[in-house]
């Protein structure tokens, strides 16, 4: 079981945080992105990074604070047809893993979820072994696995006719 850290704030964000947001986005996910390779990665990755960091509705973000630092951030949307809230983004600092703040911000989100009226709680994550503390965490709080899916891609030539 991680260590809890108790000097950890969590608040959430506002659209003054917005830069501070794209910094931890980038920081958060640029050891995962390292983990994998290829050209196609790059790309799918340096796609992601511009539209996300630049779309992401800092309304339904919150950040976790240590010291009064900004160390991590999770970010939801809620479906209210479906009565079903998803965890977009659960990410944390390199440097501070391993001390219960993913599951911090994962608590909160999930509150403020039941606040908006949500029945269920969705989150994916990736099935590689790097995954693995995420999926442990999901699992402790609840979460049981709706399905199991891989990603495929295949380079095409360039003059195909």
């Amino acid at each position: 079981m991680a260590k809890q850290d108790a000097k950890v704030t969590i608040r959430r964000a506002v659209e003054a945080d917005r830069a501070t947001l794209i910094k931890l986005i980038v920081r958060a996910y640029e050891d995962v992105r390292e983990r994998q390779s290829g050209e196609v990665l790059a790309r799918i990755w340096n796609d992601w990074k511009a539209n996300h960091v630049c779309s992401i509705d800092v309304d339904r973000v919150i950040l976790a604070e240590l010291a009064g630092k900004e160390v991590g951030f999770a970010s939801y949307r809620v479906n209210a047809a479906t009565g079903i809230g998803i965890v977009d983004d659960n990410a944390v600092l390199p440097e501070y893993r391993g001390r219960g703040i993913g599951a911090q911000l994962l608590v909160r989100i999930l509150q403020l979820m039941e606040d908006a009226g949500m029945e269920f709680a969705q989150v994916s994550t990736g099935l590689e072994i790097s995954y693995m503390s995420a999926r442990r965490m999901y699992e402790r709080q609840g979460f049981v696995p709706l399905h199991r899916s891989v990603t495929y891609i295949k380079k095409l030539t360039q003059n195909a006719g």
